[in-house]
């Protein structure tokens, strides 16, 4: 393989820092990077690069970094990122954001958006599609962390069933579902100030195991309005069943847990869309062509009222859902 050193010199106001990196070639579609960092008033941090592709569809990168920081301030982050297509409509993909603690991220990420990040996330998934269905199982864990709080959910495992558009015969609709199964938990903790200006750490903790079943039809019927305009409407129904539940009252002590008292949910719903004509100009720019539409639409959405929301746990936006009328 061939490899490169490259050396790079740097001083600061206040330190010096020396970084020396190493990059290496991994055949025709795989290369890596080392980099060592040595920060005079911090310590020493490493880095590690590495990138490949199996195919046009396939490939895997890694990247990593550490500090041993001798200002407590140190930790370790990496991010994966892949994507596999198995033939046979098989595809999977793993995805990683882990961070060690969240002062390191904010100390020492180098640019803005990712100093300011609040979550860590870790998710893998295989997904079988043929015509309109597809079924995917994935697994997942999320945290997210704020000020005075920090939050945890997982999906351990999940699997869901999906059909996109199937053309019902001699109707003019199409049918879409959306279902799953998902074996969940969540983890919180917070700080709650009191009327004395004394604060209290509160938990909330589900079983590790609580597991809820989402069946989610639907049915979408577009018609032609003549030359004018188009209009879709589209009747759904949504059903879900929770095997753990909450008591239906705010909490009141600092170590809160979920019951083994299951609850459901049924949720009707109705969307109708009317699309006006598209209105566009074709201009000339510069030589080449450039095509500016006007699109004019309205949306009226309605989602039935949802019993016993306060008992539900809310772990991702599937849980979150309310009536409304729009």
């Amino acid at each position: 393989p061939r490899r490169r050193v490259q050396r790079v010199r740097a001083v600061a106001v206040d330190e010096l820092r020396v970084t020396e990196g190493v990059y290496i070639t991994l055949g025709r579609s795989a290369d890596a990077k080392v980099i060592g960092d040595y920060y005079s008033e911090r310590g020493y941090g490493v880095g590690v690069e590495f990138r490949s592709r199996f195919s046009e569809a396939s490939y895997l990168n890694f990247t990593s970094f550490s500090v041993d920081d001798n200002q407590d301030q140190g930790g370790t982050t990496f991010t994966i990122d892949s994507a596999f297509r198995f033939g046979d409509g098989f595809r999977g993909g793993i995805a990683a954001n882990y961070i060690s603690n969240i002062l390191f991220r904010q100390i020492w990420a180098g640019d803005f958006a990712g100093a300011i990040r609040p979550d860590e996330a870790i998710t893998g998934f295989l997904t079988k599609s043929w015509g309109p269905g597809s079924a995917n199982l994935q697994v997942d864990r999320h945290t997210y962390y704020f000020e005075t709080s920090e939050v945890t959910s997982r999906n351990l495992p999940g699997g869901s069933f999906r059909v996109h558009g199937w053309k019902v015969p001699a109707v003019p609709a199409y049918f879409f579902l959306d279902s799953s199964a998902a074996a969940l938990s969540k983890d919180a903790s917070w700080q709650l100030e009191l009327p004395s200006g004394l604060t209290e750490n509160l938990t909330f903790s589900t079983p590790g195991t609580m597991a809820r079943l989402d069946v989610h039809p639907r049915l979408v019927m577009p018609f032609q309005l003549g030359a004018l305009a188009r209009l879709s409407v589209t009747p759904s129904l949504r059903a879900t069943w929770y095997s753990h539940s909450l008591s239906g009252e705010p909490p009141t002590g600092p170590d809160q847990e979920a019951v083994a008292e299951n609850v459901s949910r049924l949720v009707a719903g109705m969307e109708v869309r009317l699309d006006a004509p598209r209105v566009y100009k074709v201009y000339n720019a510069f030589g080449q062509p450039l095509k500016h539409v006007v699109e004019a639409g309205a949306t009226w959405r309605w989602l039935s009222d949802v019993d016993d929301f306060r008992r539900i746990i809310l772990v991702d936006a599937l849980d979150a859902i309310v009536g409304t009328n729009e």
